[in-house]
């Protein structure tokens, strides 16, 4: 591993890049750093910090100056958004000066942003959040320090009851029923929440329907869908915060 300088340099190991839309997927990496004791800049841990100052400069000295890495999560929204454009040309601007490795892009999906086309990216319908944690982990060459649940470890890639793993985006189809205040959703309301074309979101939730995390339901304007109870428990799986001193996680039979 090659590190562009010492990581005394530098008010943050890694900083993070990303569009709201990915926040749920984002904060499991954040969480998973900062309780490996990885300095991480991750806005919500910067509310106070943040409070009454320039924006705009602040983000701009964050991601040109301050972190030994920056990790830029690529996707549409990413690329749609002024304040993640904004980071991503701060954090470019230090990658030029720097002439080293500085940004760390993992997508979401094959979106193009502007000055990153050459740079090996991670893919991150590979990994679930912990698993991509583990990546940051290494790079940053503290894997022998790494304090990730051992039962975490053998419980997110092997669940006893879900032998598979969803990818990003049928996550985020569960995740937005979960965010829904309506127990039933019309296609096209899911469709503008994920921002994907009805068509597509159609086979999804049939995929889904097959692994029975999902239901359609029979209303009286047309058909909905809901999300069932093995669809919560997969999402509270997924992105449960284990902790081993608890009694109350269940592994099944």
């Amino acid at each position: 591993m090659h590190e562009p300088s010492s990581k005394d340099n530098y008010e943050y190991d890694i900083a993070l890049s990303f569009a709201g839309e990915e926040r749920f997927y984002v904060e499991i990496v954040a969480k998973e750093l900062k309780n490996n004791d990885i300095k991480v800049f991750y806005d919500e841990y910067e509310k106070v910090d943040m409070w009454g100052k320039n924006l705009h400069d602040h983000l701009a000295d964050v991601y040109s100056n301050k972190a030994l890495y920056c990790i830029i999560f690529i996707s549409q929204n990413y690329a749609n958004k002024v304040w993640t454009n904004h980071e991503r040309r701060s954090a470019q601007s230090r990658a030029i000066r720097q002439k080293q490795e500085y940004i760390l892009p993992a997508r979401f999906d094959d979106t193009e942003i502007i000055g990153l086309d050459d740079v090996t990216y991670i893919d991150l319908m590979e990994y679930t959040a912990y698993e991509f944690a583990e990546l940051v982990i290494k790079k940053l060459g503290t894997s022998d320090k790494n304090q990730l649940s051992s039962r975490l470890r053998e419980y997110v890639p092997k669940s006893v009851k879900f032998n598979y793993k969803l990818d990003f985006h049928d996550l985020k189809i569960l995740e937005g029923f979960l965010d829904s205040r309506f127990r039933y959703r019309a296609i096209s309301k899911i469709s503008n929440d994920v921002a994907m074309e009805e068509g597509i979101l159609r086979k999804r939730l049939n995929f889904l329907n097959n692994k029975g995390l999902v239901d359609i339901i029979a209303r009286p304007k047309g058909n909905k869908w809901a999300i069932t109870n093995d669809g919560k428990e997969y999402i509270d799986y997924y992105y449960h915060d284990l902790d081993e001193s608890s009694d109350s996680f269940y592994f099944g039979d």
